[in-house]
């Protein structure tokens, strides 16, 4: 998660983005909630995002 959290902040090569989704995958466990498995999704949401420049993001505005 804190690996996640870092990444967010300044965006790193594809290939620490997959390890963190590694780890997340691989620490799954019960699962009863399903809280990881959307964790697991929004490591993959967050790759694909940092992959696309901030204007093909379009501008945000509060």
């Amino acid at each position: 998660m804190a690996e996640f959290a870092g990444l967010l902040r300044n965006p790193a090569p594809a290939a620490r983005w997959e390890a963190v989704a590694r780890l997340a995958k691989s620490s799954r466990g019960q699962d009863v909630e399903g809280y990881r498995a959307e964790f697991v999704n929004l490591v993959s949401i967050a790759q694909r995002l940092s992959d696309k420049s901030p204007t093909a993001l379009g501008a945000w505005e509060p």
